[in-house]
Order: structure tokens, then C-alpha cells, then sequence
């Protein structure tokens, strides 16, 4: 019994035990399933990825090649994307020929390859270009334009300055020379105002009073003066004679009148008339008298007028004042800048740049001196107190004149008078010639002033000389470039290849959405001083370009090197020919892209004065700041601006003939390097190219030129397929677990499916 018992036993264990095993076998059996489809499914997703990711690589692989070597640019070409993308995934496909085990059976159930971000873009066409230009821009700029240009940057910065307060200075002078000119102007008619009514009645030299002169026409006051004595004597006489003759005829008359009351008979004749003899003679020297009397009275009214004019002078003065303040004003901010640059330590050093060394030596002489300019305060009001010296002296004129008036008015009938008009003529003599060698045209105080104006304007006329000098050499070399204007008759059909890239560049524009409202302007003035100042603004501006472009301003470098490295600039030879009427202008746009993309105009000849214009402004400015240490020997500063300013023009319109002629020009006296017609273009892209429009006329042109339209050129390839495999161990239990959501697929009855995407670009 007890046998059996444990018998039974261990067969439960037993049963017990194969139960145990079948159930762990199976779960086995499940998980390594599981584990394999698993791992299938691993492979199978990188696979696929990298299937995608190489069809991806494969469309971009087809570029056009003509775009690649004529712009560096690449952009989708050749076979449709979606094929190239197709044939690509099944290449990688695993495929069996029924002998040999397949792990994985792939199969593409749909694909797609989306291209996009076209070449018209200028965001995309500018990055582009970055990449091409990210290697050669950096040498070429370093090589070909900072070696170039170092030690002149500086000195032309500062001539600008430089130049700036002297014709700052140079305007203010002009303006206080002709207040002071207007205030010379109106003291000299306020002394010829005076001096007019006296010059027939007051002789000058003065006249001695003491004597006498027979009485006749009195023309001038000693005239007066020395004749009254005698037109008193012969009055006087007349009058006896006359009073003689009443005394005898009343005798006479009372004879008669007594022999006639008698009754006696009267026969005595009556006494004859005795007729004045000096009649003649008083009665001119009593006209005489009242004209010279009106002549003095006039006096009065012309005291008033010259107060007038005097009063003007003054305004002159104090607005000379004012303006000799602002020129003070500008010196001392000339002084302020050298001390500040001397302070900062700024001045560069013999042996960093000749050039910019001596210049800065020039420069700070130069604003320096431009104090000497400044007359100061002491200086005006002593030509306000001549002014009012000269009122004064008017003054005591006019009152000595209508004294002397009064008195000539009671000389008729008077035979007291000798006395008071010999003291009140002299006292009127002595003014008059006191006024006269004053103030009047020659008068020693007028004249003084005149010439200690005329002291310090020594050099005015020589400078007027040198900037008329100056004003039509400029003119001169201006009408060469204007003279392109005249070769513009473009042939039909030139006319056309414009009109098509005006209207490329149009629809350039709307595509980017971008605006063509901004304001470009690249004519050169007409004036030599405001072409010289914008001549040195701009030169401040490609400067300020180069260096930015040095220190990072990346963009702008790398678009200007790649307009001048890719597209076509015009030969300054054959412009020469063209100017010299050898050669017919070119109207077609092939032969200066470079130009129109910088500048933008319809017409060959538009983009090419806008051009050398520039270069011509550019020598100006370099060739100024040579000619303001040059000139520095003429000492006077407005002298040395005039000078300079010759100078230059000589030298640019010389550099611009050897330009044309051979192409080149050396950058400067004090810097032994040569320069090119393409170094400047360089300067011009770096200083107002880069923008929109600019990116919209270079997208015209290699559309014109490649027959291509960038808005169909796509950069950006966006490829997607899905792809299956057949799961062999339980897709249904694997469906049911909810796997495939974390093996990022679904499945599909037997078959595991999955999607991927790859996006690759040119840049």
C-alpha cells in the first residue's frame, strides 16, 4: 500500500513537471518570434531609412551642369525626381532569384519626391553664393583689396574731415567778407552823402577866412565870408547916394512948394537921379549867398540819410560778428578733434603708413591754423566805434551847416555880421574837413579799415583764381564721361534684350515680394564743391564698407566678389575708343552685367557714367587728401583748400585717362600699388550693393543668359516612401499587443508597413 502510494505521487510530479515545460517551451517559442520579427523589423526601418535618405541624395545628385560651371550655382536637372527617387529605393531593394534565403522581403508600396525652394529665391540664391564665396572671398579681398588700400583709409577719412571744417570755414569767411563788404559799402555812402552837398560850397583844402574880396556871385562859403565887407561897403554906398538924392529932391520939391504958395514963378529944374552903382554887384552876391545857403541846408537832410546807411553798416558789423563766432566756433572744434585724436592715440606711425602719417601731420596744421582766420571781438568793435565816430562827425556837420545857414540868411541888409561869419566859417570849414579826411572817399579812417580788410584778403584773389582754375578743368573732365551719353542709339533689337531683362528683374522682384521704392542715385554734381564733398562722403562710405567687410560683414563681401568674379564688366580700353569715336557702344547689357546689377538703368550709357563717375569721385577723394599736404605751402588755409582742391582735379581727370587708356591707376603718390577699373567696382558693390534689388537684377541676368527660369530651378528635395515586409510569427498577436505603434509602422494583415522621409538641399 504504501508502495502504490508513492508511486501515484510521482506520476503527479511528473505530469506536474511536462505541464510546466510545454508552458515555458511555448512562451520560448513566442518571445524568440517576437524577438525575430523584431529584429526583421529593425533592419527593415534602417534599411528603408537609409534607402530614402540615399533616393533623396540621388535627385539632388542630378544638377544642371551648365548653371554649376558658368555660376557656380547648382539646381535640379536632368531626370524627373520622382523616377530618379523610384529607381533609387528599388536599387537598394533586396532581391531574391528563388535559390537563396531572404531575410527581408521589401517591397515599396508608394514614393514621392517633392522638390522645392527654387534658385529664384533670393534667400536661397544668397546662400548659394555664400557657400561658392566663402573660401575665395576672404584672399580675395585680403590679397587684391585690403593690401591694396591700407594707409589710405585713414588719410582719406581724415581729409574728409578735414575738409569739411575748411569749406565749412570757407562759407563762413564768405559770409562775414560780404557783411563786412556791405558795411564798407554803407559807411562809404554815408561819407558821400555828406561830403556831396558841401564839395561846390566848401573848398578843401581849407580856406583862410581873414580878408576880403570884392562883392560879386558868391559860389562858396569863403566866397560869403570874404565878400561881405565889400557887398557891405557898396550897399552902403548905394544906399548914401540913393539918400543924397531923396535929401536933394525933397529940398528941391520944398522950393517949389514955398515959390508956389508965394505966387512966385519956380523954373529950377528938378535934381537929376543918381543911380546905384554896386546894383549889379550885390544883387549877384545876394543870389549868390541863398544858394549856398540852400546848399547848406540840404545838409540836414542828407545828415539823416547817412545815419541811415551808417545804421545798416552797424547791422553789417554785428552780423559779421556773429558769423567771425561760428568760424570761431568751427576752429576750435578743428583744435578738439586733433587733441582728441592725439589723446586716443589714433595717428598712425611713420612706419604703419607714409601716407597717413604725413597726412595726419598735414591735417592737424591745417585745422590748427584756420584760428588765423578768426578776427575776434576787439576787431569789431573798433569798427563800430568808427561808425559811431563817423555819426558823430555827421553830427557836428550838419549842426556847424545849419548855424552857418541862419547866419547867411541875416546877411541881407546886415553890416555887422564879418565877425560871426569869419568864426561860424571857419568852425564849418573845420568840420567839413574833418568829416572829408575822415570819412569821406579818401578819408583816412574809411581807408584804414579798407585796407586792414584788404590786408587779410590778401590771398583772396589768387584763391578765386585757383577755384576757377579748378571749376573748369572739372567741368572738363565731367563732359568726357557726360559724353557717353551720345553714343546711347541702341539697335532694335539691344533695345529688346533690355526691355526682356527690365522685365526680369520686374517679376524677380514681385516673386520675392520685395519693393523697388527705394531711392538709388548715383549722378555726379555739377558744382566742383559739392561734387568734392560728396566725392569725400562717399569715399567715407566704401571705406567704412571695406572695413566692415573685414571684420565680418560677411554677405556684402562675399556678393560683391561673386558679381565681379561671374559676371562680364566693361574694358576702360574700349571706352576709351568709344569716347574717342573709334568704337560704337555696346547697347547690349552683355558687356557690363556687373554695371547694371550695381546700378541698375536700362541704357549701357547710364550704367556706365554712373560707373566711372563713381571712379572719378573716388580718385577725387583719394587725390584730395594728397593735394592737402601737397598744398600745405601756401600757408593760409582757405589758400591750401583752393590749392588742394586744384590739385585733385588734375590728378583724378589724369588718373581717369589712365584708366582708359591701360587700365590701371596708382592708388596714390605716397602708396606705390596699382589699381583697376575692377578694384572700384569692388568698392562700389561693398558699399550700397547687397540689396534686394541688386539680388533681383543678378537673377535677370543669368536667366536672360542661361535661358532658364529660376522659379523652376528648386535647391530642396523632400523625398518620401513607404515600404512592407511580411511579418512570419504572429502579425496578429503583434497587431493585437499594439507593438507596431512603438516600432513606428502599422501592420497590415501579414505585413509590417512603414513610412520615412528624408530632406536634403544643395545648401
Amino acid at each position: 500500500m504504501r508502495r502504490r502510494k508513492k508511486s501515484r505521487k510521482r506520476k503527479r510530479e511528473r505530469g506536474s513537471v511536462s505541464i510546466f515545460f510545454i508552458a515555458a517551451a511555448a512562451g520560448f517559442v513566442l518571445l524568440n518570434g517576437l524577438l525575430i520579427d523584431y529584429a526583421r523589423v529593425a533592419a527593415f526601418r534602417k534599411q528603408a531609412e537609409l534607402s530614402v535618405m540615399s533616393g533623396t541624395r540621388s535627385v539632388l545628385s542630378a544638377y544642371d551642369p551648365e548653371l554649376y560651371e558658368k555660376y557656380g550655382l547648382f539646381a535640379r536637372g536632368g531626370d524627373s525626381a520622382d523616377e530618379l527617387f523610384l529607381r533609387t529605393l528599388e536599387g537598394n531593394q533586396p532581391t531574391s532569384d528563388g535559390q537563396t534565403f531572404s531575410l527581408l522581403d521589401v517591397k515599396w508600396t508608394a514614393s514621392a519626391a517633392i522638390e522645392s525652394r527654387p534658385l529664384a529665391s533670393h534667400e536661397v540664391l544668397r546662400r548659394q553664393v555664400l557657400e561658392e564665396m566663402k573660401y575665395k572671398a576672404p584672399i580675395d579681398l585680403t590679397i587684391e583689396l585690403i593690401s591694396r588700400w591700407r594707409g589710405v583709409a585713414d588719410a582719406v577719412k581724415e581729409a574728409g574731415s578735414t575738409v569739411d571744417r575748411l569749406e565749412e570755414m570757407r562759407q563762413a569767411y564768405e559770409r562775414r567778407e560780404a557783411s563786412l563788404d556791405e558795411a564798407l559799402e554803407m559807411v562809404s555812402e554815408a561819407g558821400k552823402l555828406l561830403v556831396e552837398p558841401l564839395e561846390t560850397v566848401i573848398p578843401s583844402p581849407v580856406v583862410s577866412l581873414n580878408g576880403q574880396r570884392s562883392a560879386a556871385k558868391a559860389s562858396t562859403l569863403p566866397d560869403v565870408v570874404l565878400m561881405y565887407p565889400d557887398y557891405v561897403a557898396k550897399r552902403t554906398s548905394d544906399e548914401n547916394r540913393a539918400a543924397a538924392y531923396s535929401a536933394a529932391y525933397q529940398a528941391w520939391a520944398e522950393r517949389a512948394r514955398q515959390a508956389e504958395a508965394a505966387g512966385d514963378k519956380f523954373t529950377e529944374p528938378p535934381p537929376a537921379p543918381t543911380p546905384p552903382l554896386y546894383d549889379k554887384e550885390i544883387s549877384e552876391y545876394v543870389d549868390g549867398i541863398q544858394q549856398v545857403r540852400s546848399q547848406l541846408l540840404r545838409l540836414e537832410g542828407a545828415r539823416k540819410q547817412s545815419e541811415s546807411r551808417l545804421e545798416r553798416a552797424a547791422q553789417a558789423i554785428e552780423a559779421a560778428r556773429r558769423t567771425d563766432e561760428e568760424m570761431r566756433r568751427i576752429a576750435e572744434e578743428g583744435s578738439a578733434e586733433t587733441e582728441d585724436a592725439e589723446n586716443a592715440g589714433d595717428a598712425l606711425s611713420p612706419e604703419e603708413s607714409s601716407f597717413g602719417y604725413e597726412a595726419n601731420l598735414a591735417y592737424e596744421e591745417l585745422r590748427r591754423s584756420i584760428q588765423e582766420l578768426v578776427l575776434g571781438d576787439e576787431w569789431f568793435e573798433e569798427f563800430l566805434g568808427e561808425v559811431d565816430r563817423q555819426r558823430q562827425a555827421g553830427e557836428r556837420l550838419s549842426q556847424a551847416s545849419l548855424q552857418m545857414a541862419g547866419t547867411i540868411g541875416g546877411i541881407p541888409g546886415s553890416t555887422g555880421l564879418s565877425a560871426q561869419l569869419v568864426s561860424e566859417g571857419d568852425q564849418l570849414q573845420s568840420q567839413a574837413e574833418l568829416y572829408r579826411s575822415g570819412f569821406g572817399e579818401s578819408g583816412s579812417v574809411v581807408m584804414n579799415r579798407r585796407e586792414r580788410i584788404e590786408e587779410y584778403r590778401s590771398t583772396d584773389q589768387e584763391r578765386r583764381t585757383l577755384e576757377e582754375q579748378a571749376d573748369r578743368e572739372w567741368r572738363q573732365a565731367e563732359e568726357s564721361i557726360l559724353s557717353l551719353a551720345g553714343h546711347d542709339e541702341a539697335e532694335p533689337e539691344d533695345s529688346k534684350t533690355f526691355e526682356q531683362l527690365e522685365r526680369l528683374y520686374r517679376s524677380n522682384l514681385a516673386w520675392n515680394s520685395a519693393s523697388d521704392d527705394s531711392t538709388e542715385t548715383y549722378e555726379q554734381a555739377s558744382e566742383l564743391g559739392s561734387a568734392r564733398e560728396e566725392a569725400l562722403e562717399q569715399s567715407s562710405g566704401w571705406l567704412s564698407a571695406m572695413s566692415d567687410a573685414a571684420v565680418g560683414a560677411r554677405d556684402r563681401l562675399y556678393g560683391s566678389e561673386y558679381v565681379v568674379g561671374r559676371f562680364v564688366h566693361s574694358d576702360p580700353t574700349e571706352v576709351r575708343e568709344i569716347l574717342a569715336g573709334q568704337a560704337e557702344l555696346p547697347a547690349s547689357p552683355t558687356f557690363q552685367q556687373a554695371e547694371y546689377i550695381l546700378y541698375g538703368f536700362s541704357k549701357a550709357s547710364s550704367n556706365l557714367m554712373a560707373a566711372y563717375s563713381e571712379v572719378l569721385a573716388a580718385r577725387l577723394s583719394i587725390r584730395m587728401a594728397e593735394g592737402l599736404i601737397e598744398s600745405a605751402r601756401y600757408g593760409h588755409p582757405l589758400l591750401v583748400l583752393a590749392a588742394a582742391t586744384l590739385y585733385a582735379v588734375r590728378a583724378a581727370a589724369q588718373d581717369m585717362r589712365s584708366l582708359l587708356a591701360t587700365d590701371t591707376i596708382p592708388l596714390s603718390k605716397y602708396v606705390a600699388v596699382t589699381t583697376t577699373y575692377s578694384d572700384y567696382l569692388r568698392l562700389f558693390l561693398l558699399m550700397h550693393g547687397g540689396s534686394e534689388k541688386h539680388w533681383a537684377r543678378m537673377t535677370a541676368i543669368m536667366e536672360q543668359e542661361s535661358g532658364l527660369s529660376f522659379e523652376r530651378l528648386y535647391t530642396y528635395v523632400s523625398g518620401q516612401g513607404t515600404a512592407s515586409i511580411t511579418l512570419w510569427f504572429f502579425p496578429g498577436l503583434v497587431k493585437t499587443l499594439g507593438l507596431s505603434g512603438r516600432w513606428g509602422g502599422t501592420v497590415n494583415g501579414e505585413r509590417y508597413e512603414a513610412t520615412y522621409q528624408a530632406d536634403d538641399a544643395y545648401q
